[in-house]
């Protein structure tokens, strides 16, 4: 035949699929098909019916069942396998695997059967090297000749493998789910598609009286009490059509017919397309902790109420406290100002005509009163300290330390001091109040110097992660600013470490050492105003150690 002549006739194969082409180009002379151009208009409609199709569909046709099959159906053999020697090849072959079950279907319907229809069913196949497990739904139907004799069979063929076991997984997890449930104090209840319930663990049963049946008929909402009922059944379906879990704590009828606090949680489920499939409550009788709830509120109401009593008393306080701050800087100096005026007079007009016991209690009171304004002075500082002058700002240490040894230069040259910066990091700091804290230790240095050898005070400032300090005053997950300020001066001994930062409190005698005691209780007043903490190491003339910790500058 001619080329032409032959591709006209095999027309009813037009198809841009796979198993258009492969039966198109095979030679089916050597079957009992014979040559497809003289196969008959019965065959060549439904073939061109099958491999137009979107269904996944088998053809069988003669006496041997001969097997063709589309693009669709072809997916299910898998990547290696009987394919594409399948094609064209007897259905007891096609099948061999599953013959002894699937080939009695096919030869009734051959002999005049009736069409069936079948869903999941187990029918292993071969592929992928390897036979499989799988599910189908299959459905066979007489093809008739021009004669009405029954030429060959149609069957649509769905695997359905995978729903199958999703569905099984699915029983199998709310058998799970009802076990659980079952033995759960908690009270579960389960909503369908409809969004009414279909399920209540026993424990709703312990509380409520009543069967699961019961429960299930009557609806967990006529259990609410009634003035809460509308606004509940509203919310729980609004949450349910956004599917959106819901939360509420609702006042329900007990076995008793009393009404108690219930604590529920409902959770939608979705399904594959993002709809509403189902939802699981979680319900826990919370009337007791309720009742203790709100007897617990009402006393946090009364002692908040007493807590802004006792600030307004403080505020108060405060004020009385700036208003004696006032008295101190003003009306205390100024009879102070005036003793040392008239001392100062008698010391230069009529110094030389007093006696020698006079001349001593002139000094003495002269000191007297520069201790008394000293004293003075100290206490407003301390007292100002507070936590409204926390405006922090960023330097490079370095900068501030530069600033102290220039204010301090006459002081130092006078004892022949020095002041050494070994290493510098950014700080974040109340400027004028972190100044103070340096003054302060520099002068305590000058103070308690030991005279044989040259005062040096050395400084260094360095960023640490707070999990390297070992103080449990730190925060392991922040980082710090570690400031050491040490001399080599007379020292202290260890075990008043701690002491030496209480007002007041001294460590040698006002004939050893000048001073009021409150110099470094201003320094930890002020590193506390900056969120930090100070300590101070020593031993007895090995000189003094103070270590600062700041929050890093951020």
């Amino acid at each position: 035949m001619k080329e032409s002549t032959f591709n006209e006739a095999l027309q009813f194969l037009k198809s841009e699929g796979e198993m258009g082409t492969l039966i198109k180009s095979k030679d089916w002379s050597d079957t009992s098909m014979g040559p497809a151009q003289n196969w008959s208009v019965s065959l060549k409609t439904c073939l061109n019916i099958i491999l137009n199709s979107k269904s996944p569909m088998i053809l069988t046709w003669g006496e041997d069942l001969i097997c063709f099959y589309n693009d669709v159906f072809r997916q299910s053999l898998g990547t290696t396998g009987k394919h594409p020697s399948n094609l064209g090849m007897p259905a007891a072959e096609f099948w061999s695997e599953i013959w002894d079950d699937f080939g009695p279907e096919l030869l009734n319907l051959k002999h005049g059967g009736e069409a069936t229809w079948k869903s999941n069913q187990l029918m292993p196949i071969e592929r992928n090297g390897t036979l499989e497990d799988a599910y189908w739904s299959y459905g066979f139907s007489p093809v008739r000749d021009v004669d009405n004799d029954i030429a060959g069979i149609l069957i649509i063929m769905n695997e359905t493998t995978t729903s199958v076991l999703a569905n099984r997984a699915l029983v199998a997890s709310e058998e799970r789910f009802r076990k659980i449930a079952e033995g759960n104090s908690m009270m579960i209840a389960m909503a369908d598609k409809t969004k009414n319930a279909v399920y209540f663990n026993q424990a709703w049963s312990n509380f409520s009286g009543k069967s699961t049946r019961e429960l299930q008929n009557l609806g967990w909402i006529e259990l609410v009490h009634p003035s809460q009922k509308e606004q509940a059944l509203k919310d729980y379906l609004r949450h349910m059509e956004l599917n959106d879990h819901w939360e509420s704590e609702l006042k329900m009828l007990d076995k008793n017919g009393q009404y108690r606090w219930i604590a529920t949680y409902f959770m939608p489920k979705l399904s594959d397309d993002k709809t509403f499939e189902s939802a699981v409550s979680s319900s826990l009788d919370i009337h007791d902790k309720k009742l203790f709830s709100d007897e617990l509120e009402k006393k946090v109401e009364l002692r908040t109420q007493e807590l802004k009593e006792t600030n307004l008393k403080l505020e108060k306080s405060n004020e009385e406290l700036q208003s004696f701050a006032y008295i101190s800087s003003h009306d205390l100096q100024e009879p102070l100002r005036k003793i040392r005026t008239f001392t100062s007079q008698i010391v230069l007009e009529d110094f030389d005509n007093l006696s020698e016991k006079s001349k001593t209690r002139i000094n003495r009171l002269e000191a007297s009163a520069q201790r008394m304004q000293t004293l003075i002075n100290d206490l407003l500082a301390y007292s100002r300290t507070n936590d409204s002058d926390r405006t922090l700002e960023n330097f490079d240490f370095k900068l501030i330390f530069n600033e102290i040894n220039n204010d301090l230069k006459e002081e130092l040259n006078m004892v022949d001091g020095q002041l050494v910066l070994n290493a510098s990091t950014e700080v974040s700091v109340i400027p004028f109040q972190f100044k103070q804290v340096l003054y302060n230790l520099i002068s305590n240095a000058i103070k308690f110097r030991d005279h044989s050898r040259k005062l040096i005070v050395a400084f260094s400032a360095s960023k640490v992660p707070g999990a390297s300090i070992e103080n449990n005053k730190i925060d392991p997950n922040k980082s710090y600013t570690v400031i050491r300020i040490k001399d080599n001066g007379i020292g202290f001994n260890q075990s008043s470490g701690e002491k030496i930062f209480d007002v007041f409190k001294r460590l040698h005698t006002r004939k050893e050492f000048e001073g009021t005691g409150i110099g470094l209780s201003i320094v930890k007043k002020i590193i506390e105003n900056h969120n930090g903490f100070i300590e101070a190491k020593s031993e007895s003339n090995e000189g003094a150690e103070f270590i600062i910790y700041l929050p890093y500058a951020s």
